[in-house]
């Protein structure tokens, strides 16, 4: 069964998606939305600033070691 919010496929039966948590039901569509939820830009928004923040604490380490 395809997610109708992230277009992951999931086993017949399975009651949320794997991937996004999303409420799956034999009354969905096959095909995922052309828009993102707020749910999913929730979380793209979330591994954005994750990853930004990750990035720059490793620049803040390479500035330390550099001016040892």
């Amino acid at each position: 069964m395809r997610c109708s919010n992230c277009g992951t496929e999931n086993a017949e039966g399975t009651a949320f998606c794997l991937n996004c948590g999303t409420r799956l039901s034999s009354l969905e569509p096959s095909q995922p939305r052309t828009r993102s939820s707020p749910k999913a830009r929730g979380l793209l928004n979330r591994r954005l600033l994750l990853s930004v923040l990750g990035v720059v604490a490793v620049l803040a380490l390479v500035a330390l070691v550099v001016r040892g």
